[in-house]
């Protein structure tokens, strides 16, 4: 159920809010003369064209001697404009180099990409245990970015031990901070209760302070789950409207269990009006980037016409790639196809089906359990099949209750015992098995 938010990229750009009063000549000028205030400011202002045109070139000049002269933002700058080869061509050991100069003056903002640097081996040699120093320096700070990193570093047991409570620790101080990232991922540990006891009233409350914010990356599984916890009033009432509505924001942005989620409530009319085709329609989305469920539910939609034309071909055909993918119901349902259908092959429907049962699915465990009595697909074997029938019988699988009391009756398979057959004879009868009935009076079962 968790899904970890991973930062991708090794840097990010560090913005600074600075309140200039000098005008542009009065800056240059004290640049000039050697002042590194003023010549870090002057950076900063052609960096982002704040009053004045937009020349990287020329913010990378300034930045330079600033940063020469021991000014430690202006060389967390610069250490940014060789990261992203801006104003200066790509270098990332020059990178590096000015991140280190500007984070052992205790830049928190560069003591972070320095850190991240050493973890990904950019500019330097890889080395977790630094990685984790700086990031540590720069989280105790109180950045929020380095603090949901240093969380992450505890919870995955990158450059120290892996320990939930301080991951939760540091997501949480970041998460307070307003990082989405962070949010997401201390949501998760209270939905899981990883690091904490499981709470999901904070865990709705944190997915939806992060499904909130603007974009950022991944912003998708916080609204999924957003979505996911209206659907079934977990941390809060059930609103199906609203979880349809934060299904769509995430659908929208590529997340397939949203499409498929989506999609099954266009079906069902839950929280929107039923509409076949768009259920179709998402379905297919999430299944053709591979997600097994929806490539199952896609293989139903086709095999009972629902939102398309129905066809038995395409049914196989997404039963088939769900089944590959592991999916038990989808690898049941392709083996049967095998089994019953025209030009039929009883070995594959034998190796699907085996499958399935073997993840503990019922239907499958008696279909196999009929293939090993009859001989279908492989070679008959009475024991097995009352193996298989008595694993989908304790499921309360009403066939195989059945097949498991005339197994019992008989002595196929396994010694006799009426009493056992009996059992399961009723059991069956109960669950709304007819023969079941017939067979008990035809063989005064109620004796036993």
């Amino acid at each position: 159920m968790k899904n970890k938010i991973i930062i991708t990229s090794f840097l990010f750009l560090i913005s600074f809010t600075i309140a200039f009063s000098q005008n542009i000549d009065s800056l240059t000028n004290l640049a000039n003369k050697g002042d590194a205030g003023a010549q870090y400011k002057l950076g900063y202002i052609y960096s982002n064209g704040k009053g004045i045109q937009k020349d990287l070139k020329k913010a990378f000049y300034w930045y330079k001697k600033s940063a020469v002269q021991g000014y430690d933002s202006a060389q967390a700058n610069l250490g940014v404009m060789y990261a992203y080869g801006e104003g200066v061509l790509n270098d990332p050991a020059k990178a590096f180099y000015w991140f280190k100069k500007s984070a052992e003056q205790g830049d928190a903002e560069a003591q972070l990409p320095l850190g991240i640097m050493y973890e990904n081996g950019k500019g330097v040699l890889a080395d977790t245990t630094k990685a984790f120093y700086w990031v540590k320096k720069s989280a105790v700070h109180g950045f929020a970015v380095a603090q949901f990193y240093l969380g992450f570093m505890y919870d995955n047991g990158q450059g120290t031990k892996k320990d939930e409570g301080q991951a939760f620790y540091w997501y949480k101080k970041s998460a307070e901070q307003g990082d989405p990232e962070a949010q997401y991922n201390l949501a998760s540990m209270y939905q899981n209760g990883e690091g904490t006891s499981i709470d999901l009233k904070k865990a709705f409350y944190w997915y939806k302070k992060s499904a909130e914010q603007q974009w950022y990356p991944d912003i998708q599984d916080a609204q999924f789950w957003l979505g996911y916890m209206y659907e079934n009033g977990q941390g809060t009432e059930k609103d199906e409207g609203q979880a349809f509505y934060w299904y769509k924001k995430s659908a929208e942005q590529g997340n397939t269990k949203a499409q498929l989620l989506m999609g099954l409530m266009y079906e069902e009319g839950n929280g929107v009006l039923a509409d076949t085709t768009k259920a179709f329609y998402w379905v297919k989305k999430s299944a053709e980037q591979g997600n097994a469920t929806a490539q199952y539910s896609l293989g139903i939609l086709y095999f009972r016409g629902i939102g398309i034309q129905k066809s038995l071909n395409k049914a196989f055909y997404w039963y088939g790639k769900s089944a590959e993918h592991g999916y038990a119901e989808a690898q049941y349902n392709l083996g049967d196809m095998y089994r019953t259908g025209k030009g039929g092959d009883p070995m594959k429907a034998f190796y699907w089906t085996k499958k399935s049962a073997e993840q503990g699915y019922a239907m499958a465990q008696n279909n196999l359990g009929l293939m090993y009595a009859t001989g279908k697909g492989v070679l008959a074997n009475t024991t097995k099949a009352f193996y298989w029938f008595k694993k989908s019988a304790e499921q309360g699988d009403k066939e195989a209750q059945y097949s498991l009391g005339v197994l019992y009756f008989s002595g196929m398979g396994i010694q006799k015992n009426f009493k056992q057959s009996a059992y399961w004879i009723k059991m069956a009868y109960n669950n709304g098995y007819k023969e079941a009935g017939q067979f008990w009076k035809e063989h005064e079962l109620w004796k036993y």
